[in-house]
């Protein structure tokens, strides 16, 4: 069980986690599915995602969960996705949706067979930060302005477990750089 209590950011401190209902995101019939959580600046959800079905039988889309912040009028967003690229892999990155076409930024590969641990983070100053399987990242220069968590998958199912959420009660004091390991 991946905990809440892993500090993205050095210095940073969260309130007490809430544990949220799984989340079974079922989209194999080619379409997209979403779970809108209420949210604010200083925000954090974590959890476990796990392929349940990714054959991509019947769909135009390419199967795919991750957790995201979007604006309030749900167009767009940004956050970390899992994309299926083969039958034995998934894609894991950075995503930046738009109504234009999104530019998805590859960090790596993971079986697309095993259950992945994830935390995303909005801090204060509203710069976004996650951790994969313990593998943490932080994204100089990427201000969101997009505050709604959203989990979501397209094109497969997918099973959000082990889900919790915090706010930020406290600003970090690490500088925000590179990918973090």
């Amino acid at each position: 069980m991946f905990v809440i209590s892993l500090i993205l950011l050095q210095g940073a401190a969260w309130s007490a986690s809430i544990a949220l209902a799984d989340y079974d995101c079922d989209a194999s019939r080619g379409d997209y599915e979403k779970l809108e959580l209420t949210g604010a600046d200083g925000f954090q959800i974590s959890g476990v995602v796990k392929p349940v079905n990714t054959s991509r039988k019947g769909s135009d889309w390419l199967p795919a969960a991750g957790a995201l912040f979007q604006p309030e009028s749900g167009r767009g967003g940004v956050g970390v996705q899992f994309w299926q690229n083969s039958r034995k892999t998934l894609t894991f990155g950075f995503r930046r949706l738009s109504p234009d076409p999104d530019t998805p930024v590859p960090l790596g590969t993971l079986p697309a067979d095993q259950p992945i641990s994830f935390a995303l983070a909005l801090d204060s100053p509203r710069r976004l930060m996650f951790r994969v399987n313990g593998k943490a990242f932080a994204l100089p220069g990427v201000k969101v302005d997009a505050k709604r968590p959203v989990l979501m998958c397209s094109g497969g199912h997918f099973r959000f477990e082990s889900l919790s959420v915090s706010t930020l009660t406290q600003s970090p004091s690490a500088d925000v750089g590179k990918p973090t390991g």
